[in-house]
């Protein structure tokens, strides 16, 4: 009769490798020289403002279509687009477009990545559009406000035809100014198309790349925040209008996440342009680390010192006899280009 084993004897069964995750010294050296490729790779062929940028507030550097497009290239693959959401309402004017990126191996045909990207008229850059007043005769929005009297002008030399307006004119006052909403969202169907084609390709590459840790999704697609639009203004009153109270100042904005210290220092190595192995060197030599992990405010303050403070290398002392042969050298050019002879007006052509 057999007896069911104890915990103490199940505890000494060692665990089988298939039942937990391992990490492989082969697969760590792999990944490592990765990371070192693709780091050389981004400072070498990538271009500050072009392929990637820093945009004042992130932490991180942001990953441009150029930039996605490098990467893609680089690891040999194709991307392949499929669109996964399509609304389009013409008569209420919305669009809604969402995209799937997949990127396949060329070799392979295996997809290595995937990546999602969605674009709506509802977003604030698309939705709303800056309104300025059109002249009523000449229909150009070259309407200003005049300064020496009351009332309105167009101007002559923004385009306009000079017409003057009476400060309640309606035909002026009438018209809304500022962020309105944009009433042609329709004329944007494709260019909200095609960003959200461009946001599933960024989404993807970052993922193929698995530099999540460099580079973020493109912030400026949503820094534009939803506002509401402005109210249209009112007729000028026959009283005066009483001075506006000054706006209220904010207080400072504190603890706002600037970039990191590795972004900085990377910022900094580009513009002086300085690459690869001398770039680690006087990293290495000015903070005594390797790689970027821990880098500190005060490790780019000595960074930049380090860069302030390198110099060309100075040229090789010249020696008694190189510097008689340059001599001599000189002096035989410069009698080669001896002025030559007054011409003689008397002499027969």
């Amino acid at each position: 009769m057999q007896t069911a084993p104890t915990e103490a004897a199940l505890a000494l069964v060692p665990e089988q490798p298939s039942q937990r995750a391992v990490i492989l010294a082969d697969s760590l050296k792999a990944d490592t020289e990765q990371r070192v490729l693709l780091g050389r790779y981004i400072s070498q062929h990538m271009k500050v403002d072009t392929d990637f940028g820093v945009i004042p507030g992130t932490p991180k550097p942001t990953l441009y279509k150029p930039g996605a497009e490098k990467l893609v290239d680089l690891f040999r693959c194709t991307p392949k687009f499929k669109l996964m959401k399509c609304e389009e309402d013409f008569d209420k004017g919305f669009f809604n477009y969402m995209f799937r990126a997949q990127l396949v191996a060329r070799d392979s045909g295996v997809t290595l990545a995937e990546g999602y990207g969605s674009c709506n008229s509802k977003e604030g850059r698309y939705r709303w559009r800056e309104a300025q007043r059109k002249c009523p005769k000449c229909m150009a929005a070259t309407i200003f406000a005049s300064k020496q009297e009351p009332g309105f002008f167009c101007w002559k030399k923004k385009g306009g035809c000079g017409a003057t307006f009476g400060p309640s004119d309606p035909s002026v006052t009438s018209q809304a100014q500022g962020k309105v909403e944009n009433e042609d969202i329709a004329t944007m169907a494709n260019t909200i198309l095609k960003m959200a084609k461009k946001r599933a390709l960024v989404d993807g590459a970052i993922a193929l790349a698995r530099c999540s840790d460099m580079f973020t999704q493109d912030v400026e697609d949503f820094s534009h925040e939803e506002t509401p639009p402005a109210a249209p203004s009112a007729p000028a009153a026959s009283k005066p209008i009483p001075p506006a109270a000054p706006a209220r100042k904010m207080p400072p904005i504190k603890d706002v996440a600037g970039p990191s210290p590795w972004t900085r220092i990377h910022a900094a190595l580009v513009k002086a342009e300085i690459k690869g192995k001398p770039a680690v060197d006087l990293i290495a030599a000015a903070t005594g680390r390797v790689g970027r992990e821990n880098l500190t405010d005060a490790d780019v303050a000595k960074v930049e010192a380090a860069i302030a403070a390198r110099k060309k290398p100075a040229p090789p002392p010249v020696s008694p006899e190189e510097a008689a042969e340059i001599l001599a050298y000189e002096r035989a050019m410069d009698a080669q280009q001896a002025p030559p002879p007054p011409l003689d007006e008397d002499a027969p052509f």
